[in-house]
């Protein structure tokens, strides 16, 4: 697997290399048993230009309509199961934006759209709870492990929407974008 994603991204100066695992080629219906080796798909994108103008200027976010369910088995990970991230996506084109904040179907803060969630209050940032859905991503475990290495306190809460209108300071976490702030979200500012 490394030497493919060595070739495939040979020459490039920045570059998103994507790694697909599925269950490999199997009989019909949901049984994986007769699944006897994994496939792998990999692909090449250009970098997302935006992000590096993000992470200096920040970004405005809506409150997505949409909620999404919980799913404690796949909690945590990020699956080509994500239909729901297809749709928050559909809805923050639609109205004009470029990210959002994504709630559970019972009404608690889950993450964006496309990334982690954080939020500092006083002296002490917030995340998410992700053990009932969401993505545990690789940024989101980096940045709590340096909150922890610097003793700022941290708190993986199950929080509703106005936790966020008391932040002091929110921002947004991916491997690409790394850590973006947030100027305010709908009619609140930061």
């Amino acid at each position: 697997l490394t030497r493919e994603l060595e070739t495939l991204v040979a020459g490039e100066q920045q570059c998103v290399a994507k790694v697909m695992l599925t269950r490999g080629e199997g009989g019909r219906g949901y049984d994986g048993s007769e699944c006897q080796q994994t496939t792998r798909i990999l692909s090449l994108a250009p970098f997302p230009a935006q992000y590096a103008q993000w992470r200096q200027e920040g970004i405005n976010l809506l409150v997505c309509r949409q909620r999404i369910g919980d799913a404690p088995m796949l909690a945590g990970l990020k699956t080509l199961n994500r239909l729901e991230q297809v749709l928050l996506k559909s809805e923050l084109v639609s109205r004009g934006a470029v990210e959002g904040v994504v709630l559970s179907s019972r009404g608690v803060l889950v993450e964006g759209v496309s990334a982690n969630l954080f939020w500092r209050r006083g002296k002490t940032v917030f995340t998410p709870d992700l053990a009932r859905g969401g993505v545990d991503g690789i940024m989101r475990r980096q940045v709590m492990a340096m909150l922890k290495q610097m003793s700022i306190e941290l708190r993986v809460v199950e929080a509703p929407l106005e936790s966020l209108w008391q932040a002091e300071e929110v921002w947004l976490t991916n491997t690409l974008m790394g850590i973006v702030p947030v100027n305010g979200i709908e009619d609140i500012h930061y």
